[in-house]
């Protein structure tokens, strides 16, 4: 399917996202996110949202690449949402 962003629900230490990828139908990867400098975050969870253009191939796979030493402690992610485009 296309998509158009997505949402991450980091229930413990959030923050360790280092890089969101997407891989479609043809095995192509294509980065969706990636921060300039590691976030400091100072609450216990959150949800992430990413906003995106639609993007103009169908999504296969979507890779949360961590960097857990970027905070102390276990990272948890209990859900990723997909965000459609709204055609």
């Amino acid at each position: 399917t296309r998509m158009e962003g997505l949402k991450v629900y980091e229930t413990r230490n959030p923050g360790a996202i280092a890089q969101v990828v997407a891989v479609d139908e043809t095995g192509q990867r294509h980065s969706l996110w990636q921060p300039e400098r590691p976030e400091t975050i100072s609450v216990n969870k959150r949800i992430f949202r990413i906003q995106l253009p639609p993007t103009a191939y169908k999504v296969d796979t979507v890779e949360i690449h961590l960097r857990p030493q970027a905070n102390s402690g276990w990272n948890q992610i209990d859900a990723i949402g997909i965000l459609y485009p709204q055609d």
